[in-house]
C-alpha cells in the first residue's frame, strides 16, 4: 500500500499534476464536483477515495475495505 502511494506521488511530481484533496466527507460518487477535474475526496461514508472526472462528477477510485478514507489525506487508512 505504501509503495502504491509513493508511486502516485512520484507520478504527480513528474506530470506536474495540480491534484489536491478536497476537505470534508460530503461527496458521493455520481454527484457534481464543480469542475475540479483530477482532485480527490473522501466519500460520504468514508469507504472510498473519489476522483473528479472530466465529466464533472465524482467517481470511485479506491475501495478502502475495512479501513477508512481519512479526510484531508485521501488514502485508505
Amino acid at each position: 500500500m505504501q509503495f502504491k502511494a509513493l508511486a502516485i506521488i512520484a507520478f504527480m511530481a513528474l506530470t506536474g499534476s495540480a491534484q489536491k484533496c478536497e476537505k470534508g466527507n460530503n461527496h458521493n460518487a455520481g454527484t457534481t464536483c464543480h469542475g475540479a477535474t483530477g482532485n480527490l475526496a473522501c466519500s460520504n461514508n468514508l469507504k472510498h477515495v473519489l476522483r473528479c472526472g472530466e465529466d464533472g462528477n465524482w467517481a470511485r477510485t479506491e475501495n478502502c475495505g475495512a479501513g477508512l478514507c481519512l479526510s484531508g489525506a485521501c488514502h485508505c487508512g
